[in-house]
């Protein structure tokens, strides 16, 4: 039976901001000087999850659509690299999939959900033209029997996955989609037992689960309302006395939560946000670090992913939206 796809194109909530904190707007003036001349935003793989060892840069399709989600309520003062990054993403895709790394890698790999979901609800969010039903159906073709998704697009015959994360960002990309409830349902079941680490393949820090969860809330997602006492409630747990919530990124990702699910004003939030504040860089930037890691399940994870543009650009839209 041919999956369900959703026809019309996806319309994510957005909203026009104005810049009128001079941090914020030297922190969006020195992420888009990160950005390359194809549009694509630069990211940087380590051999340590603390970004050390050997370092190199990377090229790939997954940095670059969390920017451009995050600056979308900006575009009518950064409108030009919006513009430019939707292109370098849309660019990538292959028969409605999106694999990880670009062309400029040459290194073979398969399309994955993780990557397509974001790339796919990242252009939905700045393209109002784009039309997500390829992704959408691409996505909806790698279930498992539980109907959770699969973290690579390939034949069934071959190895797979799952991974709490790839399942929210899928829940980013389908929205209202029927197939969002049993996804629903496992993952705030996840937050609810605290049993994230679990469930996580490709990622480290639980507050990512957090954040792509509550960012498909907003997006779209109605079947995750129910979750957002539960998610409240997993934020508050995971806040420390000495750091607020950690590192630049967890503190990042904990103000985007507690916006997303309408606690932005809480003294939660003034916790992450303060504390964003003494981690900014003099360059306006927050530093690149951990957000994903590898190689594929079940190898031993001896690669890490970070970003200074990952981790600024959800800064800036936590800060921006308070």
């Amino acid at each position: 039976m041919r999956p369900h796809v959703r026809a019309r194109k996806i319309t994510h909530p957005s909203a026009t901001v104005r810049l009128v904190d001079t941090r914020i707007r030297r922190a969006v003036e020195a992420l888009v000087a990160l950005q390359l001349d194809d549009g694509e935003w630069p990211t940087t793989i380590a051999s340590r999850m603390d970004m050390g060892g050997v370092t190199a840069p990377d090229t790939n399709y997954f940095t670059t659509p969390q920017v451009l989600w995050s600056l979308r309520a900006l575009r009518s003062e950064f409108g030009q690299a919006l513009e430019r990054g939707a292109r370098f993403v849309e660019a990538g895709a292959r028969r409605g999939a999106w694999p990880f790394w670009t062309p400029k890698v040459r290194r073979p790999v398969d399309p994955d959900v993780d990557t397509t979901a974001c790339a796919a609800a990242a252009l939905v969010a700045v393209d109002r033209d784009f039309d997500a039903a390829p992704a959408i159906a691409a996505c909806l073709a790698m279930r498992d029997d539980d109907q959770r998704f699969l973290t690579w697009i390939r034949d069934r015959s071959r190895a797979n996955d799952v991974d709490a994360v790839v399942n929210a960002n899928a829940l980013w990309l389908l929205g209202d989609h029927p197939a969002a409830e049993p996804v629903v349902d496992w993952l705030l079941a996840l937050i609810a037992a605290r049993a994230e680490a679990a469930a996580l393949l490709y990622y480290d820090r639980p507050l990512t689960v957090l954040h792509a969860t509550s960012r498909a809330l907003v997006a779209g997602c109605a079947a995750l309302e129910r979750g957002r006492g539960v998610m409240l409630e997993r934020l508050e747990t995971l806040a420390t006395e000495e750091t607020a919530f950690g590192d630049a990124l967890d503190n990042a990702y904990a103000l985007v939560v507690a916006n997303n699910l309408g606690e932005g004003r809480s003294r939660l939030a003034a916790r992450a946000r303060d504390a964003l504040w003494r981690q900014q860089r003099a360059d306006g930037l927050w530093p690149g670090v951990s957000a994903w890691n590898g190689p594929e399940h079940p190898a031993p994870r001896m690669l890490w992913w970070g970003a200074e543009a990952w981790t600024t650009a959800v800064a800036i839209e936590g800060l921006s939206a308070g």
